[in-house]
């Protein structure tokens, strides 16, 4: 059987807020860098990260994202400056 290969990326995106939340909760979505609602951030695929993730499940989605929404991203980030031409390249 052939191996799966892995992504070295995974995209999340919060869709709930942290109010009534535990205080741990709060700090692993401050980790994650996701303080806002509708907020979408390209995370390395390893297992602290999907620990994380795993935790703070009831608050996002997260998934593998497809080149095509990758480079979507990236462009949007671009069009702002904040996103050198490198730093796309090594991401995906």
């Amino acid at each position: 059987m052939a191996e799966k290969a892995k992504a070295h990326c995974v995209l999340a995106v919060r869709l709930r807020g942290t109010v009534g939340d535990a205080p741990d909760v709060e700090k692993t979505m401050e980790s994650l860098m996701l303080q806002h609602v509708f907020r979408a951030r390209l995370l390395k695929s390893d297992a602290s990260t999907a620990g994380m993730l795993r935790s703070v499940k009831a608050l996002l989605a997260w998934g593998e994202p497809s080149p095509a929404v990758v480079e979507h991203l990236l462009e949007k980030r671009a069009e702002r400056g904040r996103v050198p031409p490198e730093y796309a390249a090594r991401v995906y």
